[in-house]
């Protein structure tokens, strides 16, 4: 008298398709609590529901049908015991160890080493131990009552050792991690070639010594990337000189609420805030729909002022001329002056033959002029956060902007009228009007 006791083949697939869920719900949806808790939860419970019924076709079978069957059981638990070691490499855990950052770092890559491990160590076996049933063998194997047939033990022995090869391949995938991730630890570079990521000048360790306010540098990479590190190092030695700089590292995708506040859409973004910032990586993963957690973070970033700078994140372009990684250091003290300077306007005067305004020059004075172009000088004032704007003849015989901060005539080669020098004499000594 036979009796079915083969788990059907569709069950290891419903059990990969719970992991994609969990992955899904963790990786991509972690920033919204809604579909982070669908995604997740179905996940679990397919996980969950997919073992159970393993173990309970386990404890039915008999002879090498459940040696089988343990097998595949051993590698589900497996595949639990990695998600459980995934659930305490999180922030709650490290909030409840209390560790300072360099401890968190240490700890939470430990744990994701190790959850990793475990997890590719279980579902390549099982993969490969399926693969090797397949389904025809799989409805044909039939334990009878009695003594073990011969071909259910054959079909054990070939699971087995399939099982056994896709350990190795697992726990050698296993190894390829754990030695790059002590190798990203243990980094040493010594850059002998034409190219070096430009170092934090002195300029910009004044800068940013001169604040007041918190400063804080935001750094959305992919997490294993050339320019990173490259990134993270002239930062982390411009934090080291100053001692009032903070570096955070995040993903761009599973910290995407913090990237949303900052208007973060793509890999290699760099953001420089100067005051007070509500969001950091722990606040990020809360409850957004709560509406007083909303309300300080709208009131924080009132607060904040930001500047963002771009740069590629392709190794290969990071070498070219042009590339803002080798002027990294020109770009941040650019960025560090407008974001320490409030918004200015400067108003050039035009009309009067300025170098600012070429074409005024009068065509009897052109012939007599000797050329005289200028490129950097808007730039310039741009870069000490001046939004540069012109003051015609008109506006400036009425009276200057009350928003200007400065007026500039650039060399004129027509004089002022007496009208717009008497505008000027106002604006610059106002009592007098």
């Amino acid at each position: 008298m036979a009796m079915r006791t083969a788990s059907p083949w569709w069950a290891s697939l419903i059990f990969g398709v719970g992991l994609a869920f969990f992955a899904l719900g963790e990786r991509l949806f972690g920033h919204t609590s809604g579909a982070r808790f669908f995604l997740t939860g179905v996940g679990l419970l397919l996980i969950l529901g997919i073992t159970g019924a393993r173990a309970f076709t386990t404890m039915r079978s008999a002879g090498a049908r459940r040696r089988v069957e343990r097998v595949l059981l051993l590698c589900h638990a497996g595949t639990l015991l990695a998600l459980v070691l995934y659930l305490f490499s999180g922030d709650w855990m490290v909030a409840k160890l209390d560790l300072s950052d360099v401890g968190a770092a240490h700890y939470r890559g430990a744990l994701t080493v190790l959850y990793l491990t475990v997890l590719i160590a279980s579902v390549v076996p099982v993969l490969m131990a399926e693969l090797s049933l397949g389904t025809a063998l799989r409805d044909n194997f039939d334990v009878q009552s009695g003594p073990g047939n011969e071909e259910a033990g054959v079909e054990f022995f070939r699971v087995r050792e399939i099982s056994w090869s896709g350990l190795s391949i697992g726990l050698g995938l296993a190894f390829l991690m754990v030695t790059c991730n002590v190798a990203n630890e243990r980094n040493v570079q010594r850059d002998v070639s034409y190219f070096k990521t430009s170092s934090p000048g002195e300029s910009t360790q004044k800068v940013v010594s001169s604040s007041g306010d918190p400063l804080k540098v935001l750094l959305f990479f992919p997490e294993v990337n050339d320019v990173k590190t490259q990134v993270k190092s002239y930062f982390d030695a411009l934090a080291r000189a100053t001692g009032k700089l903070t570096v955070e590292t995040h993903d761009r995708l599973a910290d995407a609420e913090l990237a949303g506040k900052y208007k973060v859409t793509k890999d290699g973004t760099i953001v420089l805030v100067r005051g007070t910032a509500s969001s950091d990586k722990d606040k990020a993963d809360k409850d957004k729909a709560d509406k007083d957690k909303a309300d300080k973070d709208k009131a924080d970033k009132d607060k904040e002022k930001t500047q963002i700078i771009d740069v590629e994140t392709d190794p290969a372009r990071m070498r070219a001329s042009t590339s803002k990684l080798r002027n990294l250091d020109r770009e941040v003290n650019t960025a560090l002056l407008k974001l320490m300077r409030d918004k200015r306007k400067a108003y050039l005067t035009t009309g009067h033959g300025e170098l600012t305004d070429p074409e005024s020059i009068p065509a009897e004075l052109k012939s007599r002029t000797a050329e005289r172009p200028i490129s950097l000088f808007k730039p310039r004032l741009g870069a000490l956060n001046y939004e540069v704007k012109n003051l015609g003849l008109i506006d400036l015989a009425k009276d200057v902007p009350e928003d200007a901060t400065l007026v500039i005539a650039f060399a004129p080669s027509v004089p002022l009228q007496p009208a717009e020098l008497d505008t000027l004499s106002r604006y610059l000594d106002p009592g007098d009007g």
